[in-house]
């Protein structure tokens, strides 16, 4: 403590919290990750890539971005890279955010592989521990490999993540390749993993094209785990002939209270608190915790000090720690159906969850919110849960409104738009009431541009104009926050499209010279000018369509005066040029 620079020159901290997560293969653990139920099948190609970037050879801190949608078998692709390495003398595994490390000081003793899991909750500060990992002036004496999992690749929590100029380069220089998303499995690789099931349940096979045409029915983006929950239903008898997502996942939880739940002794009270784990990230059962649950309202009686029944809820060895069901796909659809079964008490289990897990854990909180909007944004007991947080502070306030961004494009991505309406008014509220916090006031242009897409989508853009122009007004008055013009930019473009698409060509015309006045009046801002670039195109298309060619020509001869273009437009732009030339 009196001495830093010696002690971290001398007695740094070698090993990192890391955890494998490997747990032990069960029936009861078949879907999660960590028992490895089901061989690893279709992904040799990505594994060989992981190993590549963990092993290339170069000292040179390096970071790489891995996607997919939820159930696209991130999780265990990565467990697979863990424990290879591992096997290679490594110390490797998914890093604990919860442990009290100090990072500045670690020295790492082996090569080291780094696991960030939902990279997005979080994207600022991991963005920073990043970019003080790559920064060290000394360097380190062995590999340091960060491995970031996320289902989305794009968005707002990206930008946050590799922030902007200097910072955003420096990312840059240390990143391994552009992200990758993991790709659907082939029907034979599904058909494998049915195969696996049917076998370890010692039943015979289905026929194969009707079973397949079911599961591409319910799970079109061939997910392993989709393939995994769907064969173990079929092999139990379910008739997944008129099944969709929820009717499979449903059937799983079904069969789990009968057969595990059901025979521990599993009470209406365990049922709220795996409800609350699932929300919170896991939920510690002491007795402070045990008391505050009941003056809440949560449960009735105390936690017994036999913990079996909670072990058969989370399908792990739970001492004084309760898991949060997963996979999170089951979870999340456990937590929404207990949720929309209990709506009518006052207060409502909805309601006692969301005050106590903003409480316990807003972090956590966030994350499972948008991960259920994400998967389930259709379902009503959803909105039960997207009220703002009692007053926790800045923290509490960001993180729901960085999560609302979110909720507000799923919601309008599922036409459930008076929903993404409300949720969009309640972050204005609060960007009004705090005035002095500009995260919060970007967060609500953020989801303006989301709801203007919603809006164009469904053709209300008699709706999503003023809404357009509420965000201009945002803009003028706070003209020394670039983000902000950047969200109207970026709505302008999406407006620009829609008009264009309604044959409303003067009013798309009237939109883009505005944003053209932007991009002069701001010509240092290259974002902006892609944002007019994009629009530019798609309303010479929208002249060409309609024979205007002369206006079409005007447009493209701009955009080829400009020099920098997005990459897409620059590689459509000369066909275009080709198209609007000829008779």
């Amino acid at each position: 403590r009196h001495y830093p620079d010696y002690y971290g020159q001398h007695f740094g901290p070698t090993a990192p919290p890391l955890s494998v997560r490997e747990v032990e293969d069960s029936e009861q653990a078949r879907f999660y990750f960590g028992a490895r139920h089901i061989p690893l099948l279709g992904r040799d190609d990505e594994l060989a890539q992981l190993l590549g970037f963990a092993t290339q050879g170069s000292s040179k801190p390096r970071w790489w971005l891995l996607g997919g949608e939820g159930g696209a078998g991130k999780s265990r692709l990565a467990l697979e890279l863990v424990l290879r390495c591992e096997d290679l003398g490594w110390h490797a595994g998914f890093v604990d955010w919860d442990a009290d490390f100090n990072w500045d000081q670690w020295e790492p003793d082996r090569p080291c592989l780094l696991v960030v899991d939902y990279a997005q909750k979080d994207a600022q500060n991991y963005g920073t521990w990043l970019r003080r990992l790559c920064d060290r002036r000394s360097g380190f004496a062995h590999e340091v490999r960060v491995l970031l999992l996320e289902r989305d690749l794009k968005g707002p929590w990206l930008e946050q993540l590799m922030g902007s100029g200097s910072h955003q380069a420096r990312l840059e220089s240390h990143r391994y390749l552009s992200p990758q998303t993991l790709p659907a499995l082939s029907v034979d690789v599904l058909w494998q993993i049915v195969d696996k099931v049917f076998a370890s349940k010692q039943k015979p096979l289905p026929a194969r094209d009707k079973a397949l045409a079911d599961l591409a029915r319910i799970d079109p983006h061939g997910r392993p785990l989709f393939a995994a929950l769907f064969a173990d239903a079929l092999a139990e008898g379910g008739d997944t002939a008129q099944w969709d997502d929820q009717t499979l996942i449903r059937a799983i939880l079904r069969r789990e209270a009968e057969k595990f739940w059901k025979s521990a002794g599993v009470t209406e009270d365990d049922l709220n608190l795996l409800a609350l784990a699932t929300m919170t990230g896991g939920l510690d059962l002491t007795p402070e915790i045990t008391s505050d649950l009941r003056q809440a309202g949560l449960i009735d009686a105390d936690i017994p000090r036999d913990r079996c029944r909670y072990s058969a809820l989370c399908n792990r060895k739970v001492t004084t720690h309760l898991f949060p069901l997963e996979p999170d796909i089951l979870g999340e659809l456990f937590v929404l159906d207990r949720i929309a079964k209990d709506c009518t008490a006052d207060p409502s289990l909805a309601e006692l969850l969301w005050r106590y897990g903003w409480r316990l854990n807003p972090l956590a909180m966030a994350q499972f919110l948008d991960r259920a909007g994400r998967d389930f944004p259709q379902l009503a007991a959803l909105d039960q849960l997207t009220a703002p947080p009692e007053d926790g502070g800045e923290v509490h306030r960001i993180l729901w409104a960085m999560v609302t961004v979110n909720l507000i494009g799923d919601l309008g991505d599922v036409g459930r738009l008076a929903e993404a309406e409300r949720l969009h008014d309640r972050l204005w509220a609060l960007a009004q009431t705090h005035g002095d916090e500009a995260e919060i006031r970007l967060r609500w242009a953020k989801g303006t541009v989301n709801l203007i897409n919603a809006l164009g989508d469904a053709g209300r853009l008699d709706d999503a104009v003023p809404l357009h122009d509420r965000l201009w007004a945002l803009a003028q008055a706070h003209g020394d926050e670039a983000q902000i013009r950047l969200r109207w930019a970026k709505g302008a473009f999406s407006l620009i499209s829609d008009l264009g698409k309604a044959r409303r060509l003067a009013d798309a015309m009237s939109l883009h010279n505005r944003l053209w006045g932007l991009v002069q009046a701001h010509e240092d801002e290259a974002a902006i000018r892609l944002e007019w670039a994009k629009g530019a195109f798609n309303l010479s298309v929208d002249y060409m369509l309609v024979g205007e060619r002369d206006k079409s020509r005007a447009l493209l001869a701009h955009l080829q005066a400009e020099q920098e273009l997005d990459d897409e437009v620059a590689s459509r732009l000369p066909l275009l040029v080709q198209a609007s030339e000829e008779k």
